[in-house]
């Protein structure tokens, strides 16, 4: 018998200027999301700034859940488990491994953003904002089968994921103390 696996799949909302503007775009709660390999956010990944002072200085990053723009903005998140199985876990690690191997290569997708808002599904290679990064993940990996393009998946578009366990909602810096 397998063993089973979970990945975790955190919704935020930091409150930074660039923030409240896709919020104010979209209308949703969460303007942020980032996928984690442990419940502890010990392993935390997703496509943000690299910059605390200059947030256009953005790509592929490993987020500090206690640090950084978490901690300084008092950021507001919701956090699901996801079961997979041992072959997806595996997959996501890999490809995590693969993009870290890259990393200078991979930048935040500026340019992107009004396509998803349009709805026209768009592939820069080394370009992706957090929401298509994680789709990226779990579609490649065979986790999670979207009804559309990975580019156009939104924040919120996790929050229909099947199979998913909310685990936490609110200040990320309680969820420590709740984990």
């Amino acid at each position: 018998m397998q063993r089973q696996r979970y990945i975790y799949i955190m919704l935020s909302m930091t409150g930074t200027k660039f923030s409240r503007f896709l919020q104010l775009c979209t209308g949703k709660e969460y303007t942020h999301v980032s996928i984690a390999m442990d419940r502890q956010l010990g392993e935390l990944y997703s496509f943000g700034r690299r910059s605390m002072n200059l947030p256009f200085i953005a790509g592929l990053v490993r987020e500090n859940p206690k640090g950084g723009v978490f901690a300084k903005y008092h950021t507001r998140c919701l956090i699901y488990e996801v079961p997979v199985s041992e072959e997806e876990y595996h997959a996501i690690r890999g490809l995590l491994r693969s993009f870290f191997r890259d990393y200078e290569r991979y930048h935040y997708n500026f340019v992107g953003l009004p396509f998803i808002a349009l709805g026209i599904p768009t592939e820069c290679r080394y370009h992706f904002v957090c929401s298509q990064f994680v789709a990226y993940l779990l579609d490649k990996s065979g986790a999670v089968q979207w009804d559309k393009d990975f580019s156009l998946v939104q924040p919120a578009d996790f929050i229909q994921l099947e199979n998913k366990r909310q685990i936490y909602q609110g200040f990320l810096c309680d969820y420590a103390l709740s984990a």
